[in-house]
């Protein structure tokens, strides 16, 4: 008998220890696991300001007489490479044009291969082929932008939505050619002197206050846009190695801190289910390669960046389908992955 109940006992034990298992190798895929229960958030107001291209066109007249202006293509230079680290480089296969009819913007997109799913990655079919097509012009109104009032008092704003998808940084290197193991570090450069998880050196810095910055507002708007100044430590002391210089920036990734901050209205619990903290992206952000699985994840809910490095070293934190927040991730998912969104955010000299 009381081999039987010990028996019993380590079969239990076993099954415990291989859940504990798949739900952590899964956060990151499409089957990604559900936290503890929701978190209700405080209801924010909303306010617009700027634009940027989000819903895409589908009445075929106004495509066609859009298509008939012959738009001036540019290169969006996105980076492409042949599968192993630091070799991604810049390329012209995916192209934007900007014009205006009858006073209002829209974008053209297309693209003559899918963007990988990271950048030191070969071209390869991915979320964007589930929706788009190789070789065919798309095209996207510039609408207002929501974004949500975290704070009254900081006239701190956050983005309703997704508006783009792109990698924190667009290069990285390793000491050790293979990556299958937690303990790779990645670096910005080559002589492996700056992570890449450093935000003050990062792509993405540079993209929100350039690319996106001169997209989205008019000069007006921009002077209404002050400097925010950031702490860019990483998302404990215990890994302060991996802390980032503070910046003052114009627009900025939210922290881990500020993510789970409650004066903002956010669980001040990173891994429950958060409302405010779950977002879905816009029809452009897909274009651009957002990860975008199944309508089923949280009325189309993915993930996005945050801008502090996280436990595992080699990764930002980062938002899930749930709206937790996890330091952790399967890899190959690393600085360089193309298809976690952008949920910009940044402060107002005034708010109406």
């Amino acid at each position: 008998m009381m081999r039987k109940k010990r028996a019993w006992i380590v079969v239990c034990v076993f099954l415990l220890l291989v859940i504990a298992i798949v739900g952590v190798v899964l956060v990151r895929t499409g089957f990604s696991a559900a936290p503890p229960a929701a978190e209700k958030t405080a209801r924010h107001r909303s306010v617009y300001f700027g634009q940027y291209p989000q819903s895409m066109l589908k009445d075929e007249a106004l495509i066609a007489k859009l298509d008939a202006l012959k738009p001036k293509w540019q290169s969006y230079g996105y980076y492409n490479g042949d599968g192993t680290l630091g070799s991604a480089t810049q390329s012209d296969y995916a192209q934007y044009a900007d014009v205006v009819f009858e006073g209002e913007r829209y974008r053209a997109v297309k693209f003559s291969e899918y963007r990988s799913h990271h950048t030191h990655g070969e071209s390869q079919v991915n979320w964007q082929s589930d929706r788009f097509e190789l070789n065919h012009t798309y095209w996207f109104k510039f609408e207002p932008i929501e974004w949500i009032v975290l704070s009254e008092e900081e006239n701190l704003l956050m983005s309703k939505m997704l508006l783009d998808s792109q990698p924190i940084n667009n290069v990285i290197y390793s000491k050790t050619p293979e990556r299958g193991m937690e303990s790779v570090y990645f670096y910005k450069d080559p002589d492996f002197q700056t992570f890449a998880t450093d935000y003050a050196s990062s792509d993405i810095r540079a993209w929100l206050n350039d690319d996106f910055y001169k997209t989205a507002f008019s000069q007006e708007e921009a002077q209404h846009i002050v400097d925010s100044r950031l702490d860019n430590s990483a998302w404990s002391r215990r890994d302060s190695e991996f802390d980032s210089p503070a910046t003052a920036d114009k627009v900025f990734l939210l922290s881990y801190e500020e993510a789970k901050n409650p004066a903002y209205g956010f669980c001040a619990q990173a891994e429950k289910e958060d409302d405010l903290r779950m977002s879905s992206g816009t029809d452009y952000a897909f274009a651009q390669g957002l990860l975008g699985v199944s309508d089923a994840y949280r009325d189309g809910n993915t993930w996005w960046w945050l801008r502090s490095a996280s436990a595992s070293k080699h990764l930002n934190t980062s938002v899930s389908f749930y709206g937790s927040i996890h330091l952790t991730f399967n890899l190959p998912y690393a600085p360089d992955c193309t298809d976690s969104g952008i949920r910009p955010a940044l402060r107002l000299d005034h708010i109406d």
